[in-house]
């Protein structure tokens, strides 16, 4: 018979593996939102009126959902490329220029979405 010096390492430890009562949920996609977005005129004006921004309306995200991840889709208002990017680049220096509330007009645009989507 073969003696063994410590009894436990015979014996391998396994974690439990934890099951979540609910799948985890990211955050709401409706690509037909934003598709209904790139349609729809962009929602930042200057003192002489609407700016004339010619080409495809990008939806920007008003909202973030943590680091480096996107937020909802109904979080989103349609502007063009380059106020996209000057939006990305300082969120409250773009509102503060045009005198606008993102999330406010999000909220309005996604208010509309749903109206007309239910007729």
């Amino acid at each position: 018979m073969a003696v063994v010096s410590n009894p436990f390492t015979l014996l391998k430890r396994t974690p439990i593996k934890k099951r979540r009562s609910k799948p985890r949920r990211g955050p709401l996609r409706d690509k037909g939102y934003r598709d209904w977005l790139r349609g729809r005129f962009m929602c930042v004006a200057d003192r002489n009126g609407w700016h004339d921004c010619s080409g495809v309306m990008d939806p920007a995200h008003t909202e973030n959902n943590g680091m480096g991840s996107k937020g909802p889709d109904s979080s989103c208002v349609p502007l063009c490329r380059t106020h996209h990017r000057e939006y990305d680049a300082g969120r409250k220096a773009f509102e503060k220029k045009y005198k606008v509330n993102m999330k406010l007009i999000a909220a309005q645009k996604w208010a509309e979405y749903q109206r007309e989507r239910a007729v």
